[in-house]
Order: structure tokens, then sequence, then C-alpha cells
């Protein structure tokens, strides 16, 4: 087809004008970057291959635990050993006593070894308030203390005692007199009276209850203590003897007994006090 030469043409910019556009990329297509050289690791020492027949040790990983074992039994035994140096510092010195037969000397105990003879009154009690269930065991010239504030000492036995002057006097065949040597004393500050009676001990011979001649002048003494012995006031003693007729050679024994009741509770309390003689 000729162009119509009555129709208006396109005016035709020169090439030079032309505006630089740049290349348009196709909606899916993505730009690739441009390949860089590959990183290569640094190479370090080598790790030689393990080896199960190799008799060389591996290096071991972290402390020692055999030498934190040691240090820590090490420790703990010396803290052990120091505990127990320290225990038998404060206690070493300290008896038991916690049983009524016990002869280590201090006036709080119920047996106290007292070889002069002599009671020592200086620790002192409210007898009222004092009063404890006893079982005691002692020997002679050892001082018995009663909770009630009484105490009381075998000081000598004389078997076959013949003493006693007054022809009136028997004594049967397969029988002795002995006399028993006794220093009795208070120790209760309290405002009751303390005392002994004759009532309140029982001396056997074997099986036997001896037979107690006190009280009767054909078998008196100079220093016979009356049936009843009694004190007022803490530190008080007095000692004397008491004159029995048993059978010959029996092993004998003084026993002491009293029973009071605790009326607060409305507990028996039973005192029992055995010497040996």
């Amino acid at each position: 087809m000729q162009p119509d030469p009555n129709q208006p043409t396109q005016p035709v910019t020169p090439p030079e004008f032309a505006p630089a556009t740049p290349p348009v990329q196709p909606e899916n297509s993505f730009a690739q970057p441009a390949p860089t050289q590959p990183v290569q690791p640094i190479a370090g020492p080598a790790t030689p291959a393990f080896n199960p027949n190799d008799p060389t040790p591996s290096p071991s990983k972290g402390p020692n635990m055999k030498i934190v074992i040691v240090i820590i039994a090490v420790v703990l035994f010396l803290l052990g050993a120091a505990g127990m140096l320290a225990y038998y510092m404060l206690t070493g010195d300290k008896k038991d006593d916690s049983t009524a037969q016990t002869t280590t000397t201090g006036e709080s105990k119920d047996v106290v070894d007292r070889p002069d003879g002599k009671l020592d009154l200086t620790s002192t009690i409210d007898g009222n308030d004092s009063i404890k269930a006893q079982d005691i065991k002692a020997d002679l010239n050892q001082q018995v203390n009663i909770s009630n504030g009484l105490s009381f000492m075998i000081t000598k036995v004389e078997r076959n005692y013949a003493g006693i002057t007054n022809p009136k006097a028997k004594v049967y065949e397969g029988q002795e007199v002995v006399r028993v040597s006794l220093t009795v004393g208070s120790r209760n500050s309290g405002n009751s009276v303390t005392k002994l009676s004759t009532s309140d001990f029982d001396v056997f011979a074997g099986q036997k209850e001896a037979s107690l001649r006190n009280g009767d002048d054909t078998w008196a003494v100079a220093d016979s203590l009356d049936s009843r012995v009694s004190f007022k006031e803490a530190g008080e003693q007095v000692a004397g003897s008491y004159i029995f007729i048993v059978d010959k050679d029996a092993e004998m024994s003084f026993v002491y007994t009293a029973n009071y009741k605790n009326y607060k509770t409305e507990e028996k309390v039973a005192i029992k006090a055995i010497i040996n003689l």
C-alpha cells in the first residue's frame, strides 16, 4: 500500500535524541550473582584414627576423679577426728550418774565415799520438794543421801562384840552380838523435821531379821542411839551405834525403806537403800 500523501505523518525523532532506557528483564527471570572463589577450610592438626590395640592411653578429660575422691576422704576423716577429739575433751571427765548405785564423790550423788567417817552435809535440799524414788546399794564408809534430806553412813561393824558387861546379857548357842556404828545427819533445808527411826530400817542376818537391843539397858553401850534420831536444821549430825543379836557368822545387811505419796500427782514414791555389812 502506498502512503496517503494527505495523511499527517509522525515526526521522526532523530537517533541522537532518542532517550536511553535500560534493558528490561523479564518478570520471571532472576539475576544470578557473579561466581565467587569458594572458601577453603583452614587445615588443623590431623586427628589420629582410634586404634583399640594401641596401648597408649588417651588423655583424660576434666579433673582426675581419683584425686578428687582421695581429697574428699581425707577431709572427712580429719573432720571426724576433730569432732571426736572435741567430744572427749568436753565429756571425758564426766561420769554417768544415771544410776543410783554410784560411788563417785560429789554431795549431789546418792552414794558418796567418806573414808573419814564424817558426813558432808554442805549440799542442802528442800525435803518437801526433792523426794524421788530411789534404789540404792552401798558399802561401809559410803554416805547414803536420801531424797528427803536424810544422810547416813555405816562406819563400822563389830562381829562377836564383847563390850557388853551386864551379866544379864545372855546369848544363846549359835548366836553372836554385833555392834553397828553409824553417823546420821540432815541436808534438809526445808521446814520439815528430818529423822531416822528404828522403824525405818531392818538388819538382816542371812534370811532372818536381826534382833535389835537398843532401848534395853541390859545391852546399853556408851554411844547407844535412841530409837528415833531427829534434826531440825540442815548440817546437824550425830554418831552412835546399835546392838543386834544375830545367827553366828551370817551375812548381814542394813536395809532402809521409806514410802511417800506425791500429793500433786497422787503417785506413790518408794525409797530403798541396802548397805552390805
